[in-house]
Formats: C-alpha cells, sequence, structure tokens
C-alpha cells in the first residue's frame, strides 16, 4: 500500500502553515528548505506542524519520550479505515490502541478522519498516560471520543477486553486494535533493549490472556511492524502456536524509502479483500494469506445471465444481485452441490426449505461476478471453511464451462 501525503513536504510551506518550524530549517542545494532529522527537537516541531496543518490538532510532545513521525503513523489509520470500509458494520466502530504512549497519535489521527469513531488507548506507564491526557483535552473536537486506560505489566495485554472493562464503555466488543510493539518508553529504553537483544514480554499475548480476554470481542487483531524478520515470527505464531489462524492479513506501508508491514488476523469468518490482505511483495509470497478471490478463464463465452441462472440452480443458495459494479453475493447455508449432497437430498423426501431460519449462520457467503465474456471471479466473503469455498467455485467454474453453447 502506497500512500502519498507526505512523499515530499514542502518545508517552506509547511513552517508559513507553521511558524515554530522556520528555526529548524536551512537551504538546500536545490534552492529549497530542508529540516535536520537528526536533531531531536527539529523532529518534534515537524510533528506538532504536521499534526496541526493537516488534521486540526495540538500536541505537546515530551522531550525524553519517543516523538513518534507522522507519515507512516498516518499510514497504518489509513490501512485500518480501508479495513473498517470493507467491515461495513454498523456504528459505534470502536479501536483499541495498545501502548499509546505520551503522544496518543493514534487515536487523535484516527477520530480527527474518521468523526464518528471511539477509542480507548491503553499504557502502563504513568507518565506517558498523563501527557496523553493533556494532549487529548487540548483538541475539544476528538477529546469524547477517546478514553484512556491504565494497565499494569502483569496483566494480561488485552485487559482492555476483559467484559468488565468493556462494560463500563457500554460496550460488548471492538472493531479493532493496534499496536506498535516493542514498547519502550524512552530512547534510552530503545538502546538498552538493542544492545542486550531484550524483547518485552508485555508485547507477548500468552495462552492466560487469551482465556481471560475472549478473543472474539475484538473483530481484527492488528499490529504495525518495522522488521520483515517480525512479520515472519508473527505470521507463523499465530497460524501455528495454539492459534492455527487461517484468516489473515498482511500489507506493506511504504513512505519514501521507510517501508513498515502490518499483520492483521480475526477468529470471526470476515474475510478481506486480496488487495488488503495480501502484500504485492514477491519476499513475503511464503508466508502470505491464502487467496480470497479466485479468477477462471472460460472455455466458452459467458454473459451475467448465464452465471446468474447457474447460481440459481444450486439447491438451498440464497441469491441477491449487487449494482455498481454488477455482481452476485451468493449465500450458502449447506453443502448441495456434491455428489454425495445430491444423494443424500435424493434420499431426503421432505421438501427444500426455500427460505432458511433467521438464526442459521452461513456456511459460506461470496460476491461472483463477470469480468468478461471469458473470465469469472469469486471473492469470499464470509466462512470458516475454505473448503466449502473452493468446493463451490469450483463446481460453478465447471458448470458454466460445460453448458454455455458455444
Amino acid at each position: 500500500m502506497d500512500v502519498g501525503p507526505y512523499e515530499i513536504i514542502d518545508f517552506g510551506k509547511l513552517a508559513d502553515a507553521f511558524p515554530p518550524l522556520k528555526p529548524f530549517l536551512f537551504k538546500s542545494a536545490s534552492g529549497g528548505y530542508n529540516l535536520n532529522f537528526k536533531d531531536d527537537a527539529a523532529n518534534r516541531t515537524l510533528t506538532q506542524a504536521l499534526l496541526k496543518r493537516d488534521f486540526g490538532l495540538e500536541v505537546t510532545l515530551l522531550e525524553d519520550r519517543l516523538c513518534p513521525p507522522v507519515p507512516n503513523r498516518l499510514n497504518y489509520v489509513l490501512w485500518i479505515s480501508e479495513l473498517v470500509k470493507v467491515l461495513g458494520l454498523e456504528e459505534p466502530i470502536v479501536g483499541i490502541d495498545i501502548g499509546t504512549g505520551s503522544t496518543a497519535i493514534y487515536p487523535l489521527i484516527a477520530c480527527s478522519i474518521n468523526k464518528t469513531w471511539r477509542f480507548i488507548a491503553a499504557d502502563i506507564d504513568a507518565r506517558s498516560l498523563a501527557a496523553a491526557q493533556a494532549n487529548i483535552e487540548q483538541n475539544p473536537q476528538v477529546k469524547d471520543r477517546i478514553h484512556l486506560y491504565s494497565t499494569t505489566q502483569d496483566a494480561p495485554v488485552l485487559s482492555p477486553l476483559l467484559s468488565e472493562n468493556l462494560a463500563r464503555l457500554g460496550l460488548q466488543h471492538v472493531t479493532f486494535s493496534m499496536c506498535n510493539p516493542p514498547f519502550y518508553a524512552d530512547m534510552e529504553e530503545v538502546n538498552r533493549s538493542a544492545e542486550n537483544k531484550e524483547y518485552n514480554p508485555h508485547a507477548v499475548c500468552t495462552e492466560n490472556d487469551r482465556r481471560e480476554c475472549k478473543l472474539e470481542r475484538s473483530i481484527w487483531y492488528t499490529s504495525l511492524l518495522g522488521k520483515m524478520s517480525s512479520v515472519t515470527l508473527l505470521v507463523n505464531s499465530i497460524k501455528e502456536k495454539g492459534l492455527k489462524i487461517d484468516n489473515y492479513a498482511i500489507t506493506e506501508l511504504v513512505q519514501g524509502t521507510t517501508r513498515r508491514w502490518v499483520v492483521a488476523w480475526s477468529f470471526t469468518d470476515i474475510r478481506l479483500p486480496d488487495t488488503l490482505a495480501r502484500p504485492k511483495s514477491s519476499s513475503l509470497k511464503s508466508i502470505a494469506p491464502q487467496p480470497n478471490s479466485l479468477h477462471h478463464p472460460t472455455t466458452q463465452p459467458i454473459t451475467y445471465e448465464s452465471l446468474a441462472q447457474a447460481l440459481k440452480d444450486v439447491p438451498k443458495l440464497q441469491y441477491q444481485e449487487i449494482q455498481n459494479p454488477p455482481r452476485i453475493l451468493a449465500t450458502v447455508y449447506e453443502v448441495t452441490w456434491t455428489r454425495a449432497a445430491r444423494r443424500r437430498m435424493a434420499r431426503d423426501v421432505s421438501p427444500i426449505k426455500q427460505v432458511q431460519n433467521e438464526d442459521a449462520k452461513p456456511a459460506m457467503i461470496c460476491e461472483v461476478r463477470v469480468v468478461d465474456a471469458h473470465a469469472l471471479e469469486v471473492r469470499w466473503v464470509r466462512g470458516r471453511d475454505r473448503i466449502i469455498f473452493e468446493s463451490f467455485w469450483g463446481y460453478i467454474s465447471k458448470k458454466l464451462d460445460t453448458s454455455v453453447p458455444a
């Protein structure tokens, strides 16, 4: 995912909009202005300038705390916004920021962009929480939608998801979680960890955490990572170590020469489109999730009408036409297209029920469309069993290949 608002920053114009930045600028060889990025004060002022000009946010940055760069923080928020859009959920949209830091930059940016979102911002450091509270209070346009949560080193990482904590906010679940591990209070801690190759145990979700904080209380969990090796470790962990999750996503965020990666995973049956879930980078191919969109070149010309008829002929399938672009939403409650299923239905003398029980949960939902006269495409929307999805698609593809006249 390439995000371009900060691909090139005109520091001269930015300083005109935020004069405190001017003392930190110098003339470059090209005649424009540049910034000394090795100066901590310059970096703090740059963050303040971008937040003020582009989001209307006022922040105070502590000298002994990490200064969050706005561009890659924004990229993460924008990717989350796309994720939420795909989910198509009703309000409220609530996020959790694990390790929000002294700036609370993710909740501030996210709530300034998305005017109805709410946030729980958690941290273990009292001084960071006090600074975050001050920053939130400076911004009346978002302050009523951000709730700070003080936790401890020994508490479960996901303690904000404990039922009693959510109940205090009138919530039963949240939409997503964000975090940017490992968590450090200041640069001294960063350096010490790098020297000793320490990893903060608070960044690890334990088996006890999983028991206490029901994982379904967040629809999607996400984490921003700065090393590709960390991506591999995290993906292997969620796929293998007790969780065995196959519903996950990887995306690469590119800002100039800086690359970051987001890994997201869900315990629900909601499947993301490949544009959000599968990275373009070939270096991540070995750990990328399996595609949720499949393409089938047909042997004979097809039409939307022939596709619609093929779907209507599937017993017990619910069918809904959607426009812009034209596609069909197919909802399957049970497998009826295999030979075994057809034999079973032939033995069943009771009439096929056309209307499903309102409480019944679909086994699979997918969107099917005609790409052109010789190509079909399907996107898996919901479901836990990939075998059902691929079996259904194989059946429809084969039926159209063999039944459409040349």
